[in-house]
C-alpha cells in the first residue's frame, strides 16, 4: 500500500498541485483540462485494475466460501430435515399400528370381563333363585306345620269357645226358669 501511494506522488505532474502563490480560482478544474486528461485515464485504468486485482485475489474468494459453506449448510440442513420427516412418518405408521393394536386389545379385553361379568351374574342369579326356592320350600314346610298345629289348636279353642258358650246358654236358660 505504500508503493501505491508512493507511485501515485511521482506520478501526478507537479503542475496540478496548488502552489504557495496558486488559489483554487487560478489552477480551476484540472479535470477538466486536456493536460491532464492522460494521467486520469492513467490512474483510473491502475486503480481499476488494482482494485479488480483486489477484489478478485482476496475478498471475492472469501465470499465465495462463504456462500460455498451456505450452500452446503441450506443442503446438508435440507438432508437432514428429509431424513428426520421420514423417521416421523415412519414414528407415526408405528404409532398408529401400536394405537390400533391397543384399541383392538382393549375390546377384547373388555369383551372378555363383560362376558365374565355375564356369567358371574347368571351364577350368582342362579344360587339366589337356588336360595330363595330353598327358602319357599322351607317356608312351605314350616306353614304348613303350623298350619297343622294352628288348626289342631283352633279346633281346641273352637271346642273351648263352644263349650263356654254352651255353659253361658246352660246359664242363661237355668236363670230364665229360675
Amino acid at each position: 500500500m505504500k508503493y501505491i501511494l508512493l507511485l501515485t506522488i511521482l506520478l501526478l505532474p507537479s503542475s496540478g498541485f496548488a502552489t504557495e502563490g496558486n488559489t483554487a480560482q487560478e489552477i480551476g478544474m484540472p479535470q477538466l483540462d486536456p493536460e491532464f486528461w492522460i494521467s486520469q485515464i492513467f490512474w483510473l485504468f491502475f486503480s481499476f485494475a488494482l482494485l479488480y486485482w483486489l477484489m478478485a485475489k482476496h475478498a471475492l474468494p472469501y465470499v465465495r466460501s462463504i456462500l460455498d459453506l451456505r450452500d452446503h449448510t441450506i443442503r446438508s440442513n435440507l438432508e437432514q430435515a428429509s431424513q428426520i420427516r421420514s423417521e416421523a412418518e415412519d414414528i407415526k405408521i408405528e404409532y398408529d399400528k401400536n394405537l390400533r393394536q391397543a384399541d383392538d386389545n382393549a375390546e377384547k379385553h373388555i369383551r372378555r370381563v363383560a362376558k365374565e361379568i355375564e356369567e358371574m351374574t347368571m351364577q350368582k342369579i342362579s344360587h339366589a333363585n337356588d336360595e330363595i326356592l330353598q327358602n319357599i320350600k322351607v317356608a312351605e314346610t314350616d306353614i304348613k306345620k303350623n298350619e297343622k298345629v294352628i288348626l289342631a289348636d283352633a279346633d281346641k279353642e273352637a271346642e273351648k269357645v263352644a263349650n263356654i258358650m254352651l255353659d253361658k246358654l246352660d246359664d242363661y236358660v237355668q236363670g230364665s226358669k229360675m
